[in-house]
């Protein structure tokens, strides 16, 4: 049984966008950001993100996505100062930090559905398709490139592929999941997706975050696609866009779900509480002048947001009570059943405590030990990692030094 670990390299074989660009890594984030059609568009709002750049760090409105800044260390600082803020009640301020922090997550997500909306990845259907049905993937990356290869060309189905069975399914309409007879691979994101959809969290003193929703913070909506345009905020759709990728705003959750009051507010949205300053960046940049436009659809039901772990230093899984305890503890078992473990375009990085950890504690208790392949350009500190922390001998590790794409020999990663 294999158990393959995808990392943001194994994201950058998918070289045919048709945006031209290909996926971010964290400090060329806002670099893609200005090179996408969306960087024109004022339904994608940036204002408050821009203003703390410009406030927090003197960095001029018409540089801001020239910079280099490493998305983790930005988002990390956004959090600790709306910690702060929140600490001295200053609504007005909380609020600031908020919106900037909500909208790099669908930031984020925008754009990588920007750039995964094209033709499905060969080099991702060439791997699912090497696969066995027992055999499973883990990835900690929030692109669906992986989903809609399995969804394509195996059995795998978005009702069951997650290991986690979501509340529902937005296939052109909200729809029930359905029950699981198939064999499957596994797909399992342990830090959540740009097609998994919640309520918005709103501002917690005890624990920076809740969910603005009175059902199981665990429970969450996965999106599939659309024909007809669908409810979502302030009407704002825009599309077709191909399987498991869609614009800035995903649909409404229509559902039997109530929303928490909080100090007389039912709901948070990251609008623009600085809509001049974004009308200015625009104007200035493409120098004409540039309007929201109209809204397109209805805004019935409550307003979704991705779902994904956000790329600060101390991530809140908890915010989502046992949906990522669940889906790491089944890693953890997957990595432990597994006789053959294949890395890809995963680097380990040490600030991913909780991975080397998930590894040590599998690792022990592995009744013997797995045949490990590494595909990385530069995998000298993983094949260390593995055999210094780990324990498995440099017999067992194979290591192929280049980069995974459509052309990469799969046969290779079976020994």
């Amino acid at each position: 049984m294999k158990t393959v670990i995808i990392g943001a390299g194994a994201s950058k074989a998918y070289t045919i966008s048709p945006t031209g660009c290909s996926m971010p890594i964290a400090n060329d984030f806002f670099n893609t950001f200005q090179n996408l059609d969306i960087s024109s568009d004022l339904r994608v709002l940036i204002g408050d993100i821009i203003n703390i750049g410009k406030e927090d760090f003197n960095i001029n409105i018409n540089d801001f996505f020239t910079s280099s800044f490493d998305i983790e260390d930005f988002h990390t600082y956004i959090e600790k100062k709306l910690l702060e803020q929140m600490k001295e009640d200053s609504i007005w301020k909380n609020i600031y930090y908020y919106k900037a922090y909500l909208q790099l997550i669908f930031l984020y997500t925008s754009i990588i559905n920007e750039i995964q909306n094209g033709e499905i990845s060969e080099a991702h259907v060439r791997l699912v398709k090497s696969l066995n049905e027992n055999d499973s993937i883990i990835t900690f990356n929030w692109d669906t490139l992986l989903d809609r290869a399995l969804s394509e060309h195996t059995n795998w189905k978005t009702d069951f592929g997650y290991c986690l069975k979501p509340e529902k399914i937005y296939r052109d309409k909200w729809t029930s999941a359905e029950q699981n007879d198939l064999k499957f691979n596994k797909l399992i994101k342990l830090h959540g997706s740009t097609n998994w959809l919640t309520t918005y969290p709103r501002p917690d003193k005890d624990e920076l975050f809740k969910l603005n929703q009175k059902i199981d913070n665990s429970s969450f909506y996965i999106y599939e696609y659309t024909i007809a345009p669908y409810h979502c905020y302030d009407g704002r759709y825009k599309g077709p866009y191909e399987a498991f990728s869609y614009f800035y705003y995903p649909p409404n959750i229509l559902d039997d779900i109530e929303l928490d009051e909080y100090k007389g507010h039912s709901k948070f949205k990251a609008g623009v509480l600085n809509q001049p300053l974004a009308q200015k960046i625009y104007e200035e940049k493409l120098g004409v002048k540039l309007n929201i436009p109209e809204r397109t659809q209805l805004e019935n039901g409550i307003e979704s947001m991705p779902l994904i772990i956000p790329p600060v230093k101390d991530k809140k899984y908890t915010l989502f009570a046992n949906l990522f305890t669940d889906l790491w503890n089944i890693a953890k078992q997957e990595i432990i059943d597994a006789t053959e473990i294949i890395i890809i375009g995963y680097s380990f990085p040490k600030t991913d405590t909780k991975t080397i950890k998930l590894f040590q504690e599998a690792f022990c208790e592995k009744r013997e030990l797995p045949k490990v392949i590494i595909v990385n350009p530069e995998p000298d500190t993983i094949v260390d990692l593995f055999e210094f922390t780990f324990g498995i001998p440099k017999s067992n590790i194979i290591v192929y030094k280049e980069y995974f794409d459509k052309n990469f020999a799969l046969d290779k990663l079976n020994v």
